[in-house]
């Protein structure tokens, strides 16, 4: 029932915020921007039904009752997970230092040296 009342009341917006997502990042699949807005939402709704974690974890110093503070924490978040590489260019990047560490390697023999 949940489920089926979250996907008649969000279903529509949260593809055209897909949708927008995807128009501002076209260097990110679609795919990919489903994902890092499935991972916005979770994040979101963490940080609302559970705000007491965060207090008790920081020993009071992290206050989710204001909502300043939790804004200029998340949006920041937020952003760098949109603004990451992509999936394909993380792993290109990552198989290019892997041929660059072989190359140095293999280069001073067996022990590293």
């Amino acid at each position: 029932m949940l489920e089926q009342l979250v996907a008649e009341n969000f279903d529509s917006s949260s593809c055209r915020f897909v949708d927008a997502f995807h128009k501002c990042l076209p260097r990110l699949g679609r795919e990919e921007v489903f994902w890092r807005f499935h991972f916005l939402l979770a994040t979101i709704y963490y940080t609302a039904a559970s705000p007491h974690r965060i207090r008790i974890l920081s020993n009071g110093k992290c206050d989710p009752s204001d909502p300043q503070a939790t804004i200029e924490y998340l949006i920041p978040f937020l952003v760098a997970g949109f603004r990451a590489p992509g999936k394909e260019l993380a792993k290109a990047a990552t198989q290019k230092a892997n041929e660059a560490k072989t190359s140095s390697s293999a280069s001073r023999g067996c022990y590293g040296f």
